[in-house]
């Protein structure tokens, strides 16, 4: 006979909470890295007028 072990995850509701934080600090700090990038880009397709 094997003996299975059943286990459970419990994630409390801060958990969701926790992921929403980390990706938008994530996105937020990707941005301000490639500000430069992304200023240059604007200009690329802004009138010079």
């Amino acid at each position: 006979m094997a003996n299975i072990s059943i286990f459970f995850a419990y994630a409390d509701p801060g958990t969701g909470m926790l992921l929403w934080q980390v990706l938008a600090a994530f996105f937020l700090g990707a941005a301000f890295y490639f500000k430069n990038i992304f200023r240059w880009i604007k200009n690329l397709f802004s009138k010079k007028g």
